[in-house]
């Protein structure tokens, strides 16, 4: 279920997460995940350039190698860039705190904020950082 953003914190906030495609086969993604306090963005950036971008080229209408160039010169690329009050967040239980849902505007991205690897172990531990960050994320647009 998604919460508004309703007063959130105003405090910048800058990490690095991981766009997923989806929860079964995520793709993931490298970026930025920005809070300014009056925007949230998510940017890739030239260290995304290696990362599997055909998905996320086709959510932004470009082509992939045309996307993979851009990075590749060093150029930041927005997944998406909204205005507060202009996006809902949520939190998917089946990510157990480790993963945001951003919505606006009838567009949705799925965000872990640890990278998703696979193996049991290396799993749990990525699972323990995300959560982590996933707190002060949540902290930070929870409704008063």
């Amino acid at each position: 279920m998604a919460s508004p953003m309703m007063s959130p914190l105003t405090t910048p906030m800058t990490d690095e997460v991981w766009l997923l495609q989806n929860k079964l086969n995520p793709f993931p993604v490298r970026g930025q995940l920005r809070w300014s306090g009056v925007e949230l963005s998510l940017t890739m950036t030239q260290a995304t350039a290696s990362d599997a971008l055909g998905w996320v080229a086709r959510r932004l209408d470009l082509e992939t190698d045309v996307l993979k160039q851009r990075l590749g010169a060093g150029a930041e690329v927005d997944a998406f860039r909204f205005a507060a009050g202009s996006f809902e967040v949520s939190w998917p239980k089946s990510m157990a705190g480790a993963a945001m849902q951003v919505e606006s505007s009838g567009s949705t991205w799925l965000i872990s904020m640890d990278y998703p690897s696979g193996g049991a172990i290396l799993q749990t531990l990525n699972l323990m950082s995300g959560r982590k960050k996933g707190k002060l994320w949540k902290a930070a647009f929870a409704p008063n």
